[in-house]
């Protein structure tokens, strides 16, 4: 389902609405300016990994 919104900007409808990483990802983050901080939102995540496996392999 995709999700939509009020004219306040709120989802709705006002209930749960399963969304999958790229759905997620094109409605809250790609339709923002390139330099909005939203994009952050999804690279964190994958920088703790790497980081996270880097102190593992290096002990």
């Amino acid at each position: 389902m995709e999700p939509s919104f009020d004219i306040r900007g709120n989802l709705k409808p006002y209930k749960k609405v399963k969304l999958d990483t790229q759905e997620f990802r094109d409605t809250f983050v790609d339709s923002f300016d390139e330099d909005s901080t939203r994009h952050d939102i999804l690279t964190i995540p994958k920088t703790l990994k790497r980081r996270l496996q880097m102190t593992l392999l290096n002990g």
